[in-house]
């Protein structure tokens, strides 16, 4: 069950300044700063409750560390609200507001 739809989403306004979220069509995403042009990979989990699980790879802030969101998709684009993530960083961003489609 597919809740994000692939693509990359902007949030101009998180805590670390602006960002995308890429969501690749299979199991991975990318989440970059677009100021510092930093990139933190992963992968994505996502089941038939809503619930999207983002699992920093190696190398990355907060690595191998998994976070649980409840996603949503409207006609603003991507809403993330934080389940439980012991990455404080990742979860401050994700929530900070909606992920416009771009």
């Amino acid at each position: 069950m597919t809740i994000i739809p692939p693509g990359t989403y902007r949030n101009a306004i998180t805590p670390n300044g602006p960002q995308t979220l890429t969501i690749a069509s299979g199991t991975n995403y990318t989440q970059t700063n677009t100021t510092s042009q930093q990139s933190i990979p992963g992968t994505i989990a996502q089941d038939s409750s809503q619930r999207v699980t983002f699992t920093s790879a190696a190398g990355a802030p907060c690595a191998g560390e998994a976070g649980l969101y409840k996603a949503s998709v409207d006609s603003v684009g991507l809403h993330l609200e934080t389940v439980a993530d012991p990455c404080p960083s990742r979860a401050n961003d994700f929530v900070s507001g909606p992920w416009v489609p771009s």
